[in-house]
């Protein structure tokens, strides 16, 4: 039956009143031209529809509304407690049925979104890789070009144009240097986060001496000692490249943030989750300067640095390491006491064959 002109949205429903009861349990009614004074739209309707007997059940769970269940006959009188428990079951079965569609096409819906945004993100990187790489790569060369030929006419230039050009060229190769390890860093932590690489069982000991033989130089340079006690055969679930990655920054970090004739120590040990699986934890403790309480709950943030002036950095290292253990299941996190050292740490899943 048709609203009349005019009428107000609560006036367009359907059996207001039975479908607010509907909602709650099971409605039966006998005759229909019993029903209260405030169900006299419902009354009309079910008579106008030679309906005078009802039992009729809303679909419904966790607040969604799916539609509704109803047996219907002309003669008025009452229904069979058996035909009330079918209505009240099979409403149920067909609500726990369409809900588990529901969630079964949200999650469709959802790969299909993650898989367009993971296409979408490698397109990202191949394009930031070749409109980035190309034009910092040619400022580097020429700006090294420029100081070097401004450095080889500073002997015969008495106006001391060619010193000043080679001091500003060292400035923006510095500056290119700088951003290129930003686009470096961001570019390397995102074609891994977005690879789609599966986890793998990998050898801690065997990514550390990888890492401790790249940072040779940088250790010998800056005078510290680093030091491993890590057993052969401790194996995380991770990706080589990802542990790698997170080793480096970890151990650079701590040789970077140092004191002359200082020491660098990575150790192992090993925990459970509060789920009683077995987890590897990493911590490489260096003697630096530490970190207060208060820099130790921003230092995992983007571009958040706390080194001196001197001191060559992006601010990227500790969050994108991050990034790439959570990833993989695991945690980051750091202990540190000003004027003693700190322990930056990572948490990573036990592989099954060594748990």
């Amino acid at each position: 039956m048709a609203p009349p002109e005019g009428a107000g949205p609560d006036q367009a429903l359907s059996l207001p009143w039975l479908s607010q009861h509907a909602r709650e349990d099971v409605v039966v009614v006998s005759d229909t031209a019993r029903l209260p004074t405030e169900a006299n739209q419902d009354r009309e309707e079910l008579m106008g529809c030679n309906v005078r007997a009802l039992v009729s059940r809303s679909i419904v769970r966790d607040g969604v509304l799916f539609g509704s269940l109803g047996l219907a006959r002309e003669e008025p009188g009452p229904w069979p407690a058996s035909y009330v428990a079918d209505v009240r079951l099979l409403s149920a079965v067909l609500a726990s049925r369409m809900t588990e569609e529901l969630g079964q096409l949200a999650l469709v819906e959802a790969i299909n979104r993650g898989d367009s945004a993971h296409e979408s993100k490698e397109h990202f990187f191949a394009a930031v890789g070749h409109e980035l790489r190309t034009p910092i790569t040619a400022i580097l060369g020429m700006a090294e070009l420029l100081g070097d030929d401004a450095r080889d006419r500073t002997s015969t230039d008495t106006t001391g144009y060619a010193a000043s050009v080679a001091h500003d060229a060292d400035i923006v190769l510095r500056a290119a240097e700088q951003l290129h390890a930003v686009v470096e860093d961001l570019l390397g932590t995102g074609e891994e986060l977005g690879g789609g690489a599966e986890t793998q069982a990998v050898d801690v000991a065997d990514a550390l001496a990888d890492v401790v033989h790249w940072l040779r130089t940088p250790a010998l340079t800056a005078r510290v000692t680093v030091e491993t006690a890590v057993p052969p055969g401790t194996i995380v679930r991770t990706t080589p490249a990802a542990l790698r990655q997170i080793l480096t920054n970890l151990v650079g970090n701590a040789i970077t943030h140092h004191r002359e004739g200082g020491t660098v120590r990575v150790t192992t040990t090993r925990a459970v989750d509060e789920l009683g699986r077995p987890r590897v934890r990493i911590g490489v403790r260096d003697d630096g300067p530490g970190l207060t309480a208060e820099q130790q709950n921003e230092v995992f943030r983007p571009f958040v640095r706390f080194a001196g002036p001197g001191i060559r950095g992006t601010g990227l290292g500790l969050p994108l390491s991050r990034s790439l253990a959570e990833r993989d299941g695991g945690f980051m996190g750091v202990e540190s006491t000003p004027g003693v050292g700190s322990v930056f740490w990572v948490d990573l899943a036990l592989a099954e064959q060594d748990a």
